[in-house]
């Protein structure tokens, strides 16, 4: 299936459990007159857990009231039991001293028992000492999302649980390996307390009791988290400089010695805009991006700035930035940049700008797998008529500031790749329609020229008549919200009270724009309109009042 030119995206209220959905719209039908997408869902596929998260068909009609926005990936709860996810299970452990046989692997052997005559626990030397530790290998570099402890609860012990420290990195030497926060304390009257890392990347995990005269005891620790998903996959540069080959990034080898032939680099005479990427060979959910740069010799500054694009194209440029221009400390080995869950199959790093060389000692890259899956959903439908006063009480400067709102209006993103219809209709003494709401396309180059040939006319101004006129003639679209926009400086010789309200008893929607110089404006008369006074704009606020119609048509 072809890529789609400006997709439009949306967010869902999921009432079922999923994790890091994208959405976005592949093509519209209609079925009985009920606006519906076809749109691919992206759920993460968790191995695990023997399933996705993708909602199947009994789940689909649980998405919800669809609510507009622009962004591209949602975060929901987990979609399996903690224990799914757990990388430590089963992991090679050790501790720093043992006690009888309360061994360190207790605490990976998915026993969350946390009664010490379960037999579940672990300990060191119960004389006490020094800063225990204990720790997990988890058998290669992790990103880690968060650390779930469950401490012994019953009898001596449970207050000695506090304060602890999590330290996660690539040193058998717990403390050697940066700290997920500071010290903690947990509420021991509870089984478990869990400390998010944010996507901290290691190999150990550790857990750690500051001070002197200390017991460790762990009944159960559980890691959740990400592999480097990059590692061997298919890699491609945009020049190769000697046998400086792209593969090098995901060799496995972290060296950032140049000598150690473990580094990438592009064409030595400089290009613009170098680049790399790798091939994850399917949709993933990117926690984070870990860049290894030369550090030895003549160029470890080169990497400075450097981008991330993550997405669905070859061509790194075409694909969404993780953060903007990046800058690495060069004395430090590597840089980890948090991308919270962009999806994509492609990674790509670029260096913006010419004259410039591309290095890459290493790139991981970790994140969780995602399914493509076709549904049907609603989607956000509306009509729209803006109706325009342009009789003799607004000056002919105030008009053009009326008619560069409408312009303004069809133009905002708030407006954009919905199944939104405008119609127009003009009024003095009489009213007429400019044109129709099926006449023109949201935005389109004849819905614009027709707004830009609106010229000031002059005459009495009947509001009134012009809010009936809309309501009777108007081609609104049986079961889909509808709304009109009242452009006019509240002064008017009839009723329009009256007609506001039969029309908002028919279901139209109010909103008024006052038109004109602001101290002459009738504001109690355009709130007298709406019904609400949050429904009432200037000509400056095209675009809130775009926003302001979609959420209270749609859902906000």
């Amino acid at each position: 299936m072809g890529r789609v030119q400006n997709p439009a995206t949306y967010r869902f209220a999921l009432d079922s459990p999923a994790h890091f959905i994208g959405v976005s719209r592949l093509r519209r039908t209609t079925l009985r007159r009920e606006d519906r997408e076809e749109i691919t869902v992206s759920c993460l596929l968790l191995p695990e857990c023997k399933r996705s998260t993708c909602p199947d068909s009994t789940t689909t009609a649980m998405l919800g009231k669809l609510l507009l926005t622009t962004a591209v990936v949602l975060a929901a709860s987990h979609g399996c039991n903690a224990q799914a996810y757990n990388i430590a299970l089963g992991k090679p452990t050790h501790q720093s001293s043992n006690y009888d046989n309360a061994a360190s692997s207790r605490a990976v052997d998915g026993n969350t028992n946390t009664d010490w005559d379960g037999n579940s626990c672990t300990q060191t030397n119960d004389d006490g000492e020094t800063n225990p530790t204990w720790w997990v290998d988890l058998g290669g570099s992790y990103s880690i999302d968060s650390v779930e402890i469950f401490n012994r609860r019953n009898g001596c012990c449970r207050d000695r649980i506090n304060p602890f420290d999590i330290h996660i990195g690539d040193s058998e030497q717990v403390s050697d390996n940066p700290m997920c926060g500071g010290d903690n304390f947990m509420d021991v009257n509870q089984a478990s307390f869990s400390v998010s890392c944010n996507g901290m990347v290691g190999r150990y995990v550790g857990v750690l009791l500051p001070g002197p005269d200390r017991i460790l005891t762990l009944c159960e620790v559980q890691v959740y988290g990400a592999a480097n998903i990059a590692l061997g996959k298919p890699t491609h540069q945009s020049s190769n400089y000697d046998n400086a080959a792209s593969s090098r990034a995901v060799d496995g080898n972290t060296n950032t010695d140049w000598d150690g032939n473990s580094c990438t680099q592009t064409n030595d005479d400089g290009e613009t805009n170098p680049t790399w990427w790798v091939d994850l060979g399917g949709s993933y959910s990117i926690d984070s991006v870990e860049i290894f740069n030369r550090r030895n010799g003549c160029c470890r500054d080169r990497i400075n700035p450097f981008d991330i694009h993550i997405g669905d194209s070859e061509q790194v440029s075409d694909n969404p930035m993780c953060g903007g221009d990046n800058f690495m400390d060069v004395n430090q080995a590597s840089f980890s940049i948090l991308c919270n869950g962009m999806i994509g199959r492609y990674v790509g790093i670029l260096l913006p700008g010419p004259d410039r060389i591309l290095t890459l000692c290493e790139v991981q890259v970790y994140g969780r797998p995602v399914l493509l899956r076709s549904i049907y959903v609603p989607v956000c439908s509306a009509d729209l008529v803006l109706t325009l006063d342009i009789s003799s009480s607004i000056p002919k400067d105030q008009f053009d500031h009326a008619r560069d709102f409408m312009m303004d209006f069809i133009e905002c993103d708030a407006l954009q790749g919905k199944n939104i219809r405008v119609g127009v209709i003009l009024y003095n003494c009489v009213p007429w329609t400019n044109f129709d709401l099926d006449e023109y396309t949201l935005n389109s180059l004849g819905m614009s020229a027709a707004i830009n040939n609106i010229t000031y006319e002059g005459g009495e101004t009947r509001t009134g008549l012009a809010i009936s006129y809309m309501k009777a003639t108007s081609d609104f679209r049986d079961g889909v919200p509808r709304a009109a926009v009242i452009l006019t400086d509240g002064q008017t010789s009839d009723d329009y009270a009256y007609e506001a309200g039969a029309a908002r008893a028919a279901g139209i929607d109010l909103y008024a724009v006052g038109v004109g110089f602001q101290p002459l404006v009738d504001q109690a008369a355009l709130e007298m309109i709406t019904d609400y006074s949050d429904r009432v704009f200037d000509t400056t606020q095209a675009c809130a009042a775009a926003q302001k119609i979609v959420d209270d048509l749609c859902g906000g």
